[in-house]
C-alpha cells in the first residue's frame, strides 16, 4: 500500500498491513475504544508502526466508498488476475 502526505511532499509513504503481534513498538497514543483498528508498518521513506482506527460513525461512509462499482471491479479483477504475493494472515482488532 502507499499513502500520500503533505508532509512528505512528492514522496509516497509505502506500507503494509501487519498483525498487532508483529508491531515491535506501538505509538504512545491509543486507538479509541470500540473502533475497528488496522495496524500498518511503513517501510519507505521512513519506518514507522502505525495504527488506523475506524470509528462506528465512520462506517457508513467507509462502506459507501468500498461498495462503489469501480472499487468492486478493481477487487474482483485483482483477485482473478494477480496471484497473492503474500500469504500473511491479517486480522483486524475490533477492540
Amino acid at each position: 500500500m502507499q499513502a500520500g502526505s503533505t508532509g512528505l511532499g512528492k514522496m509516497a509513504l509505502k506500507m503494509h498491513l501487519a498483525k498487532e503481534s508483529e508491531m515491535t513498538r506501538l505509538p504512545p497514543t491509543k486507538p479509541p475504544e470500540g473502533a475497528l483498528v488496522l495496524y500498518c508498518k511503513t517501510t519507505e521513506p521512513v519506518i514507522w508502526n502505525v495504527w488506523i482506527a475506524v470509528e462506528p460513525d465512520e462506517l457508513p461512509s467507509l462502506m459507501a466508498q468500498l461498495l462503489k462499482p469501480k472499487l468492486l471491479w478493481f477487487v474482483l479483477k485483482s483477485l482473478v488476475t494477480a496471484p497473492f504475493k503474500s500469504t500473511r494472515n491479517i486480522t483486524a482488532n475490533t477492540g
